[in-house]
């Protein structure tokens, strides 16, 4: 098996070194990734009154593309990505959320993994956001606002 490639603090494999498909089912309960896990190329997580927390800041990505499907019902999913990956969002909410928060001051790299998130939200939540590993959303907040001010100044 080839060694990962470093971006940051997450991993690149080759696409056919990762896996094709997984899941994570969260169902009047909570699931949690985080870590050194690998990411197969499509994902898909069902929650339903229940929380799922995928932190893929750390984890082992394919270099091309990343399909992230969630499907979320009186739940909450939230998503912490790496900043310096690409990210296109494509999901639907009926009466809920379904949002991703780029982190402005990092920009994707030419040939950085892309990360697809796709799905629906009904009576629920589907939260994405950029940020580095081990930073806190409040740092985060404070580096953004840190660097908009740097840019305005300069």
């Amino acid at each position: 098996m080839p060694l990962p490639s470093r971006l940051d603090r997450y991993s690149v494999l080759p696409t056919e070194a990762v896996r094709e498909r997984g899941g994570v089912l969260s169902f009047f309960g909570s699931q949690k990734r985080e870590g050194g896990w690998e990411v197969p190329r499509h994902l898909r997580v069902a929650c339903c009154m229940g929380s799922v927390e995928l932190d893929l800041r750390e984890a082992i990505l394919s270099e091309g593309d990343t399909v992230i499907e969630v499907i979320a019902f009186m739940g909450s999913v939230e998503i912490l990505l790496p900043p310096g990956v690409r990210v296109d969002m494509e999901g639907d909410a009926l009466v809920g959320e379904y949002t991703f928060t780029p982190d402005p001051t990092a920009l994707a790299p030419r040939g950085a993994p892309r990360i697809i998130l796709q799905g629906n939200a009904i009576l629920a939540s589907v939260e994405a956001e950029s940020r580095y590993a081990g930073e806190r959303k409040r740092d985060a907040q404070r580096r953004v606002k840190a660097a908009r001010r740097q840019v305005g100044s300069g």
